[in-house]
């Protein structure tokens, strides 16, 4: 599993930097609440956005916090998209996300902003189902070349 997360382009694993929140990511321009939005964000900025859905087991990483979170008045804009895309599999974020600017990816995900604590949830989606989760530590003590 270690090399479906290489850092390679054009081998149907998609990476999105981005603020998030419950529901929400935005991207410095505007806020996306919803897969529609998002699609047409990431046609304008990756060329194979648009054949997703032809893939052999894509993968979206959403590096933001909390965009594997639902509450009662948002779902996880990491489900949204995950229900747009039934083939997609979506790695999104129950926390807070910390950058690393030494290193190629994050540092830590993170159960409150600034613990530091490396006990945020890594969760996935396929088909807009919850398929699994794990603390974001122990993920890494599973798949240490995750980033």
């Amino acid at each position: 599993m270690n090399n479906l997360f290489k850092d390679t382009k054009g081998d149907g694993v998609f990476r999105v930097y981005s603020h998030g929140n419950f529901g929400t990511l935005f991207n410095g321009e505007e806020r996306i609440r919803d897969a529609k939005t998002f699609d047409t964000v990431m046609n304008s900025k990756n060329s194979n956005w648009k054949n997703v859905d032809k893939m052999k087991d894509p993968i979206l990483i959403l590096y933001a916090c909390l965009s594997g979170v639902s509450t009662t008045a948002n779902e996880a804009i990491g489900k949204q998209i995950s229900k747009a895309h039934p083939n997609l599999t979506v790695i999104s974020f129950n926390g807070f996300v910390t950058y690393d600017t030494t290193a190629n990816g994050i540092k830590n995900i993170n159960i409150g902003q600034d613990k530091r604590d490396g006990n945020g949830v890594i969760v996935f989606y396929k088909n807009g189902e919850y398929l699994t989760g794990y603390r974001y530590n122990q993920f890494l003590q599973k798949y240490p070349n995750f980033k």
